[in-house]
């Protein structure tokens, strides 16, 4: 039988309790109370990404946290209260709170760990994107001069070329995620890590991701300035680098809230990530009709 323990812990920077949001709460009436429920709720919320319930559809109250922390419930609402005002944890619509900036501070070390992996930010950059801009490198060597020719005007070229990369994203996500399904039911058995409402939850995401990078690509492609069209491919794969391994993780560190720009909607933990990723493939898919009509935009 396959061993599918999973052990989470806590990692925190050896200045955390320096931080600004720390000293200002240890500094309050009950202060050092307030510290201890919330590093209790930290490692309440390991195992949930962030989110602090009891199940997936049962949301931890005041009182139960109260409860489990060993609190009186007067001090835990307090608390809470201060927490959303320092930005320390927010409340979702689903009525279960969320510690903001956990994602920082999750540790794992599970017999299935690896699989947790496969649909993060460093594998989406390092590995699935690189294959996926390899083929809009390769589609795209098919649009030449002659292209014209088969498709007479640059709307039908774009839609064309749009439709391709869109199908290669299809097949590689799909491909993707039947290979995770089947390992991970293969290793994990019937209790295994992610739920088939997960794994489809990853699923859209990713697909939605990989659209938005063919948009984006396509935009530097015709953006008419041949140093950006004929460096497409990897102007792309640079800007995902910047946002999602530089400067996504150092805005989480640095600021109390959890800010996303392009693709780190991809990984937003929350239905509600599914709203703006849609606005921006739809945002992007016009302006690469833009830029296909009028080249010069970018000079």
């Amino acid at each position: 039988m396959a061993d599918n323990r999973k052990y989470y812990y806590l990692k925190l920077k050896e200045n955390f309790f320096d931080s600004d949001s720390i000293v200002l709460l240890e500094d309050m009436k009950d202060g050092i109370l307030y510290s201890n429920i919330l590093l209790k709720l930290y490692l309440k919320s390991l195992k949930n990404g962030g989110k602090l319930q009891l199940d997936e559809h049962i949301p931890y109250t005041a009182q139960m946290i109260a409860t489990l922390t060993r609190h009186q419930i007067g001090t835990v609402e307090r608390a809470l209260e201060i927490f959303r005002q320092l930005g320390l944890v927010e409340q979702l619509d689903s009525g279960a709170f969320y510690m903001t900036d956990i994602e920082l501070m999750i540790g794992q070390s599970s017999t299935t760990v690896w699989q947790a992996s496969w649909f993060s930010d460093k594998f989406f950059v390092y590995q699935y994107a690189i294959v996926l801009l390899l083929g809009y490198s390769i589609i795209s060597s098919y649009y030449n001069s002659q292209t014209y020719n088969r498709f007479e005007t640059r709307k039908r070229i774009v839609t064309n070329q749009l439709f391709l990369y869109a199908l290669l994203n299809l097949i590689l996500v799909t491909m993707l995620f039947v290979l995770a399904m089947a390992v991970t039911m293969i290793l994990g058995g019937a209790k295994s890590f992610f739920t088939l409402q997960t794994l489809l939850d990853l699923y859209f995401r990713f697909l939605l991701g990989s659209y938005l990078l063919e948009t984006i690509d396509l935009i530097f492609e015709y953006s008419g300035v041949k140093s950006l069209s004929a460096g497409a491919q990897i102007i792309s794969f640079l800007l995902l680098n910047f946002e999602l391994l530089l400067l996504i993780p150092r805005l989480h560190l640095h600021t109390c809230n959890s800010l996303n720009l392009l693709f780190s909607w991809i990984f937003f933990a929350d239905i509600w990530g599914y709203v703006p990723l849609g606005v921006l493939c739809l945002l992007s898919t016009v302006v690469v009709y833009d830029r296909a009509n009028r080249g010069d935009l970018l000079k």
